[in-house]
């Protein structure tokens, strides 16, 4: 079976050059390895904080001219952005002179602020911050993304039919724009095309534009999610926030299972905005907040790394969203290797921000594993390597915690050749790769491998296997101890594992934290992080180049684009909400039952904030609180 699995992307510093034309030549002795991008913002505000006094022009900040979004087309915009590209083309020059260069310009900025984004060396990123027309300077840094049921788990069709909206009104996002700034757009993936039903056309489509944010101004020509290394990230997201009501196959062993999938608000119209590849540029994601302020869309979903710092870093840009009518939600962030412990590590801190957990929704795709006169009924969850075949495959099990071995790593002994001949391996999770697990299983003789997770909670989604030459599965912690322990004290039982894998709906699935997502407590800032949890464990979405291809993603950059649809339903049942508004009705209605990643343990705020988003009652909340751009500001230390 064909899935996607969650992706944790390495850092690297490949930003691309923009040209830049002066008198003054370029310096050799400054080598590309020695710079990195910078932004730097000038004096004067941006058009979504200027409130008049430059020679006649008028006010273009919203509120000055009792509005609710920017309107960028108007005349006093057109003039006040010609005002702020003269300057900042004064000022490019008196950079230059300053450093003996011309520095690739990689982005303008003209609407959060006036500024630039350059690649510049440290030392002359010094001489710039002391030109008396910069406010500031700064690394443009560069960030991770953090990557069915879950629409109708969290409530979203009491949205749909009426039956939890006031009045009654029926709304699946209709007239709503869900933005998403990921790795890139389908265009011609089904999930995207024009439905009817929704009022889309030709004249009028869903997908109403896919931008390159990778480029100056936005104008890439590449903004189709076209890495192999996000996995089809962009698409997946989108899909999950607002892509459309359909019918997907999922393929096992020549098995079709039917998935009626849909996005949160499958109505909603979409645009994207590709700023990642490998990684994220900071420049690139600024220019992508930039555009879709230009574009006026209603909700943002921002399913990528970062917002540690809220007041000097990229969750700054979300307040002016939301000073712009723009409703944010982002991911809490997953543990990786830079970030084992999740433990305090919690991503978007800034209060304007929605940030989501990932915790899991009630439906799991599972092979029947069962231990004669043992545990039964374990559900093993295919990865992305070859599956159990269809009926019974039974056979004797070799403990890899019996062979001294119990992850199966190499670094850790590997197993001796002949040692699993014949046998399924039960192999722990944990300290090296899933292909390694297998291989070396397979090496060993064996004939499938069962992977218990060693993480309280779920099974995953295991990736990396197409190379593989066995079939597996993985099994929960709390199964895969109880059939190692059972075993250890039998090993002469036999193991059956049934295929073809089948849709399990289960209530005791659902509302358990994932292992990986990142929490609080967080010290820094006297704000509870995370804000809510979604579903983000193994959700079926759109991914990938391939028109039509479908796939399991897992992390909490699954979960944000279903909170992203949720303010999307809310916008169009309650169009008078503020963003911010929007999101305390999240959080005074959450479901607040729901357990830690041991599966035990009731969750708490710093693992989830208020708990579980429930459709059913955020719309009709009765109580909605607002907060202003100017309180915010004043709340900074």
């Amino acid at each position: 079976m064909r899935l996607a699995c969650s992706i944790s992307l390495a850092l690297a510093a490949a930003i691309s050059a923009g040209q830049f034309s002066t008198a003054i030549a370029a310096d050799s002795s400054v080598k590309a390895e020695s710079t990195q991008s910078y932004i730097i913002k000038f004096n004067e505000p941006g058009l979504l904080h200027y409130d008049g006094g430059v020679g006649g022009i008028r006010a273009t900040a919203p509120s000055a001219n009792g509005q609710r979004k920017l309107d960028a087309d108007s005349p006093a915009a057109q003039q006040y952005r010609s005002h702020l590209a003269d300057a900042r083309a004064g000022y490019m020059d008196q950079m230059h002179s300053a450093i003996g260069r011309v520095a690739a310009r990689e982005h303008d900025y003209f609407v959060m602020f006036n500024g630039v984004a350059l690649q510049l060396s440290a030392e002359e990123a010094e001489r710039i911050a002391r030109m008396d027309f910069v406010q500031s300077i700064a690394p443009a840094g560069v960030y991770e993304l953090d990557t069915d049921s879950g629409p109708a788990f969290i409530g979203a069709p009491a949205v749909w039919n009426g039956t939890s909206t006031f009045g009654s009104i029926p709304t699946r996002g209709e007239g709503v724009v869900v933005g998403v700034i990921d790795s890139g757009a389908n265009s011609d993936h089904p999930s995207f095309a024009n439905d009817a039903m929704c009022g889309f056309s030709a004249g009028s489509p869903k997908l109403l534009s896919a931008k390159d944010c990778n480029q100056p101004s936005c104008v890439g020509g590449d903004p189709e999610d076209t890495s192999t290394a996000s996995g089809g990230h962009g698409v997946h997201t989108s899909s999950t926030a607002a892509g459309n009501a359909l019918t997907a196959g999922l393929m096992v062993n020549g098995v079709t299972l039917p998935f009626n999938i849909s996005g949160v608000a499958p109505c909603a119209a979409v645009r994207t905005y590709k700023a990642c590849e490998d990684t994220c540029p900071g420049a690139a994601l600024t220019a992508a907040i930039q555009e879709a302020i230009l574009d006026g869309v209603d909700v943002i979903n921002y399913s990528i790394s970062g917002g540690t710092s809220p007041w000097n870093d990229l969750d700054r840009n979300f307040l002016d969203m939301v000073n712009a009518d723009i409703y944010v939600a982002a991911s809490a962030g997953n543990t990786r290797a830079a970030t084992p412990d999740p433990v305090g590590a919690v991503n978007h801190r800034g209060p304007w921000v929605m940030t989501v957990a990932n915790s899991s929704h009630d439906r799991i795709v599972a092979f029947d594993v069962d231990v004669a006169g043992g545990p039964q009924d374990s559900g093993g969850v295919p990865g992305t390597g070859i599956d159990f075949p269809n009926g019974a495959t039974t056979s004797d099990v070799a403990l890899a915690v019996s062979l001294g071995n119990e992850t199966g790593c190499t670094a850790t002994g590997g197993f001796g050749a002949g040692t699993m001949t014949g046998r399924i391996a039960l192999i722990s999770r944990g300290s090296c790769n899933f292909s390694e697990k297998v291989d070396n299983a397979a090496g060993a003789g064996a004939t499938g491998v069962i992977v218990y997770n060693n993480a309280p909670g779920l099974a995953i989604v295991m990736g990396g296997l197409e190379t593989t030459t066995i079939p597996s599965a993985m099994v929960s912690n709390p199964q895969g101890i109880a059939i190692r322990d059972f075993l250890v004290g039998t090993p002469a039982a036999q193991m059956t594992v049934t295929g073809p894998a089948a849709r399990v709906l289960d209530p005791a699935f659902g509302d358990i934290l994932n292992a990986s997502s990142l929490r609080g407590p967080q010290e820094t800032f006297d704000v509870t992080k995370p804000d809510i949890t979604g579903p983000g464990t193994n959700i079926f979405a759109a991914v990938g180049a391939v028109d039509g291809e479908f796939g399991f993603l897992s992390g909490t950059s699954m979960s944000s684009p279903h909170l992203a649809g949720a303010g999307a339903l809310l916008r169009a049942a309650n169009p008078t909400w503020t963003p911010m508004e929007v999101k305390s009705a999240i959080q005074l209605t959450a479901s607040r039952n729901g357990l830690s990643d041991n599966a035990t343990t009731p969750w708490d705020a710093d693992e989830v904030g208020n708990g579980r988003v429930d459709l059913n009652k955020a719309a009709v909340s009765g109580l909605v609180m607002n907060e202003s751009f100017a309180n915010f500001l004043a709340a900074n230390p």
